[in-house]
């Protein structure tokens, strides 16, 4: 996938902007409080409804923006077979008043969602994401610098690369390739995986102290 370009409107500090990439590398350098962290964590609430750090609840209003301001993001993109695909997230704050009250108030908020232009349910967005984006797990290795090596789980890093780099193989091949795990090779079988030993190596330790 290729960013094309990216619509800002109301998204934390920023009250308006318009990246256009292009499918070209970029690189942002700018001083600090220029905005920058805004616009990465604008591209990521597109996609994951999450910021930059992975955090569901931040701020997204501008300050002192109107209660009842909507925010929007826009990102359009070109798809590995040369297709354009345009994504859409809103949210707006749902002001109204109650009776008996004064003032009206903040009662909830409504998020809304649009594929090319047209407005779906977020059951239908999110497969969009898995399908071109390779789904929340892979948007994190590819967008977040030190995800996979520091915050991935062990076991999710070592899937990741055998589908990868040798999908062919299984857990009695990667045995057989190394001698420090040769004494593995009696308890992996067909119907046993290094999981379901582990599994009961704990089991069986369990019952040892018990």
């Amino acid at each position: 996938m290729k960013l094309i370009s990216l619509t800002i409107e109301n998204f934390k500090g920023l009250r308006s902007f318009a990246f256009r990439p292009d499918g070209r590398s970029v690189t942002v350098n700018a001083a600090n409080v220029a905005g920058k962290s805004p616009r990465m964590d604008a591209y990521w609430w597109l996609l994951t409804g999450k910021n930059s750090e992975q955090t569901e609840k931040f701020d997204i209003y501008p300050v002192d923006a109107p209660e009842d301001v909507q925010v929007s993001v826009t990102g359009m993109f070109q798809t590995d077979g040369g297709d354009t695909l345009t994504l859409g997230r809103t949210y707006k704050r749902n002001i109204g008043r109650r009776r008996g009250d004064a003032e009206s108030t903040v009662r909830g908020n409504t998020t809304g969602f649009s594929i090319n232009g047209m407005t779906k349910p977020e059951k239908e967005f999110q497969p969009v994401i898995e399908k071109y984006f390779g789904g929340r797990q892979s948007l994190l290795m590819l967008g977040m610098l030190h995800h996979f090596a520091m915050q991935m789980p062990w076991a999710d890093r070592r899937a990741v690369l055998i589908d990868l780099f040798a999908p062919h193989l299984d857990d009695k091949d990667i045995i057989n390739a190394h001698e420090e795990l040769a004494p593995l090779g009696g308890y992996i079988g067909a119907m046993t995986t290094v999981a379901d030993y582990a599994q009961q190596a704990k089991l069986q330790r369990r019952k040892v102290q018990e």
